[in-house]
């Protein structure tokens, strides 16, 4: 029998949708399967996925590998999985937003930058920008890029940041972030912070359609509350699905806890 050599993975990636494909290393052919939890490399970071299907015809020539199956097991079915792509499709959600409600507890990962400062040489022009970052490196230390994202709300400091590493100022090292102790969906759901820019608003949805109404909503509920609320209160308030909350979450709006 033939053995299938590339995985189709969604990969989890805030604001990153689509399917991307990954040949199978040689020892793990035969092992990985729809559902497996893997780590591949997208572009210069490290990040966690769920391979959706197997394929002999991948959509690019020559796929990255895979850079590590995680679990000997399947942790989500293939029924899950379609049921998965189905809310994904009714809730223009990722499809691994939707796949993540359906890990086991403490499973999911999530890519991210951790930014470095060195020491700063003497006489060195920067741009305002710049020296923002700069500055909030000297004060807290090293810092996640999505830390950095809050701290320089309205300004786009990632293009900011290569200047400073090519001059050897910064070092931006890719890392997953560690999985939680806690399930990512838990019984209740607290609030963290409302979308501010822009960008922001496009993460919760395209602005005035029904989901991004949802979400909206769920969000100024959560936003009253001074404790975290149960999912079903939630629901019933605001009339957002799981999926909503799924993506909501992903993007650091809403946090899920026991």
């Amino acid at each position: 029998m033939n053995t299938l050599r590339f995985a189709r993975v969604a990969v989890n990636i805030a604001q990153l949708s689509g399917l991307f494909d990954y040949e199978i290393p040689e020892p793990w052919l035969g092992k990985v399967k729809p559902g497996s939890l893997v780590t591949i490399p997208f572009g210069r970071q490290l990040a966690q996925g769920i391979v959706v299907m197997l394929t002999d015809d991948p959509a690019v020539p020559n796929p990255k590998p895979l850079d590590s199956l995680l679990e000997k097991d399947a942790v989500v079915t293939e029924p899950q999985i379609k049921l998965a792509q189905w809310m994904a499709d009714e809730n223009l959600s990722s499809l691994s937003a939707c796949l993540e409600l359906m890990l086991p507890p403490g499973l999911s990962q999530h890519a991210d930058s951790l930014i470095h400062l060195n020491d700063l040489p003497p006489d060195i022009e920067l741009t305002p920008l710049q020296h923002r970052i700069i500055s909030l490196l000297q004060k807290r230390g090293d810092l996640h890029g999505k830390q950095l994202d809050r701290s320089l709300p309205h300004t786009d400091w990632r293009k900011s940041l290569p200047g400073l590493v090519k001059k050897g100022i910064v070092v931006s090292s890719p890392i997953l972030k560690p999985p939680s102790a806690k399930a990512k969906t838990g019984r209740a759901v607290k609030f963290i912070a409302m979308p501010e820019t822009d960008e922001d608003l496009k993460r919760v949805g395209k602005t005035g359609s029904p989901v991004f109404e949802r979400r909206m909503k769920a969000l100024q509920f959560l936003q009253n509350e001074s404790a975290e609320v149960k999912l079903p209160f939630v629901y019933a308030e605001s009339g957002a699905y799981a999926a909503d909350l799924a993506m909501l979450a992903e993007n650091e709006f809403i946090e899920f806890s026991e």
